[in-house]
């Protein structure tokens, strides 16, 4: 067999050993060995960069020779690489892709301490590389295949040159498939991340076919909607979108070809209940095929809390209003109320004393109205001191069964550590007795009233729980609202925003719990206090 079959022959026996190795890293390190060992050199490194990824191949360089590299390519953009590796071509030996690099200068050279065993002349320097240029598909320089120390420890001439051909062509054949395991390997990583992205993400995401069949979807998706992914994908967008009709797709498919469109809608889960959505569809190809990618964000929270804020500017709005009439009407009842003692005082026995006191009675009625005004609009001037909730239930105790009657009876429930606020002394009895006559009113003369009160890290919660006839969703939104009353011509509408405002005003929140005929639960939160 002549030579040129030989080494033919020899490059193809490596290209099939170089094939047993999947990973792109002992693929490096074998191919920087055969090119070493080939070539008669000592040490070796392999660096090669695409887009799609980098290595490092090494073959008896040291952990802190392969640290020193590791950090260089690290620190080196892809245009340095490469400009690097024109650098090296032009300083290649002319018809080969091989380059003999010098790195001191004669006279840096003449002046270092001699080697021991070596001289100074025709020896390798070691700060001197050979360098084999390794070409990839398209043409282009794509790594370098470094070789250092030769065993000899003499420079190269020309026979050796002619021997490091056959690493050229090693290195030709090996960086194509080094090239190939480097791309499938990014594409490996790419598809991991996008599986990770899709799969972790807290919205829901699917693959819509043109006609609408779930063709994907992720494990929030089917998490939302209460469906096996097996489920999910045998799926069309009408079993779960509510109101879904045809036209709505193609109008849907139409708004997302120049630029993704954002639809509003309701999904509808496995137990037939409904939540809010607020789709982005998007066009792609998949496979070929035109189809949907659809972000669907559950905005149920979103809107709650949309709904929230609307009704705190609400009743701040009215809160301002309702203190500066209750300022304003308040001054008119002190003139009415003074008018109505000097009056008496004059009429003594006789005269008209039962009209005037007629009159004062409606003036102090409507005096307390104010009073709850001013509750509302957080207009009362209060001082505020450290309080125990539990002291102040107790000592409202009395008030309330008075309130409530015989008939309810009135239970309570304190734990047994502390439970402070900061809070005007008055204020937790007037919330209790607003919220009691509430009570009172829903349970018609029959049924029970708990007072339970809790202490946690942050807050101390006081509850008033009755189990009468409750409310629906349309009252509970109205609750709080001032004038607003259930009660017909007996109630005055102001006994709940009271409560709101006095709340409010300690820097609590409130909650109402309550289903039609399952009675209704007041849960009041209070910041905690040492």
């Amino acid at each position: 067999m002549a030579a040129s079959d030989e080494q033919a022959q020899l490059i193809l026996d490596l290209f099939e050993w170089f094939s047993t190795f999947e990973d792109s890293q002992t693929l490096a390190d074998k191919i920087a060995e055969a090119g070493a060992v080939l070539g008669g050199y000592g040490a070796a490194l392999l660096s090669l960069a695409l887009p799609e990824g980098a290595v490092l191949g090494n073959y008896n360089l040291s952990e802190a020779e392969m640290d020193h590299f590791r950090a260089k390519a690290r620190g080196a953009p892809i245009e340095e690489r490469r400009a690097r590796r024109r650098r090296l071509r032009e300083q290649a030996i002319p018809g080969t892709g091989i380059a003999y690099v010098r790195h001191a200068t004669e006279s840096d050279w003449n002046a270092l301490p001699s080697p021991p065993g070596r001289c100074r002349e025709g020896t390798w320097d070691p700060r001197d590389t050979l360098y084999v240029l390794m070409r990839g598909r398209g043409g282009e320089d794509v790594g370098v295949l470094s070789l250092d120390a030769p065993l000899d420890g003499m420079a190269p001439t020309e026979k050796d040159l002619e021997r490091l051909g056959l690493v050229e062509r090693l290195a030709g054949v090996a960086s194509n498939l080094l090239e190939t395991r480097l791309y499938h390997e990014g594409l490996h990583r790419s598809e991991a991340r996008f599986h990770a992205l899709v799969e972790q993400a807290g919205d829901a995401i699917f693959l819509v076919a043109r006609d609408g069949r779930i063709l994907h979807a992720n494990p929030w998706a089917c998490a939302s909607l209460g469906h096996a992914p097996e489920a999910m994908c045998s799926m069309h967008l009408r079993d779960f979108v509510v109101d879904f009709e045809d036209a709505h797709l193609d109008a849907t498919w139409e708004r997302s070809a120049a630029r993704p469109a954002t639809v509003p809608g309701r999904h509808r889960r496995k137990d037939g209940t409904t939540y809010p959505v607020e789709v982005r569809y998007a066009r792609i190809q998949l496979e070929g095929e035109p189809a949907l990618v659809a972000f669907a964000r559950n905005v149920e929270e979103r809107q709650l809390m949309e709904m929230r804020l609307r009704h705190t500017q609400k009743m701040e709005a009215l809160g301002r209003l309702a203190g500066g009439l209750a300022h304003d009407f308040n001054n008119l009842l002190t003139v009415i109320l003074g008018s109505c003692d000097v009056a008496l005082h004059k009429c003594g026995a006789g005269g008209p004393g039962a009209e005037l006191r007629v009159i004062r009675s409606a003036a102090e009625d409507a005096s307390h109205l104010t009073d709850q005004l001013l509750d509302f609009g957080r207009e009362r001037a209060e001082v505020t001191r450290p309080i125990d909730v539990r002291d102040a239930v107790e000592a409202s105790a009395p008030l309330l069964r008075s309130l409530l009657g015989r008939g309810v009876p009135l239970e309570m429930a304190m734990p047994l550590e502390a439970c402070r606020i900061e809070a005007d002394p008055s204020t937790i009895g007037r919330i209790l007795l607003n919220l009691a006559a509430n009570a009172r009113d829903a349970l018609a003369e029959q049924g029970t009233v708990t007072v339970p009160v809790r202490s946690g890290a942050e807050v101390v919660v006081l509850e008033v729980v009755d189990d009468g006839a409750g409310m629906d969703d349309a009252t509970q939104a109205r609750l709080f609202e001032p004038f607003f009353s259930t009660k017909g011509d007996h109630g005055t509408g102001l006994g709940l925003a009271a409560v709101y405002g006095m709340v409010d005003r300690c820097g609590g929140t409130i909650e109402v719990t309550s289903e039609p005929g399952a009675g209704t639960t007041f849960r009041l939160s209070f910041p905690r206090v040492p």
